[in-house]
């Protein structure tokens, strides 16, 4: 009977440490993020006059952008920009940038305070930020 018990209690704990959770998939359609605002030299600038502050790493540094408009683009997709930006802001930096040279190099080179819309495909798990299209000193498109 002690051996049966100790048997049970073995197998319970066995399983019990073989129940795995499934990998993260995210199998909703593409989430394309468009940010419209300016990078800051730190964070607190970044957040001035109650804009969101959205930490990037563009190359070999990170920079803050202060996001004054935040959404997400086509598709039906049910976040919206600053939902995507709060499931983010936990994370360090929030965003890492990847796209062509020449995007990246735009948003390398963009001066602080200059006006800057990105927009570009987030996957959440990785935070990539694929660069579809930059815009520095000119006014956003509707």
């Amino acid at each position: 009977m002690r051996c049966a018990i100790t048997f049970g209690i073995f197998l319970a704990t066995a399983s019990a440490s073989l129940a795995r959770e499934p990998p993260s998939v995210d199998v909703g359609p593409p989430l394309l993020l468009r940010l419209e605002g300016s990078f800051a030299p730190d964070r607190e600038g970044a957040t001035a006059g109650g804009a969101d502050a959205v930490s990037m790493k563009v190359g070999d540094r990170q920079r803050w952008f202060s996001a004054v408009t935040a959404r997400t683009v086509g598709g039906d997709h049910a976040l919206s920009g600053r939902a995507v930006l709060n499931l983010l802001a936990p994370l360090q930096p929030n965003l890492i940038v990847v796209g062509t040279d020449e995007l990246r190099r735009r948003l390398e080179d963009a001066p602080d305070g200059t006006s800057v819309v990105v927009e570009g495909l987030v996957n959440r798990g990785s935070r990539m930020f694929l660069l579809r299209e930059v815009a520095v000193g000119t006014p956003a498109k509707p």
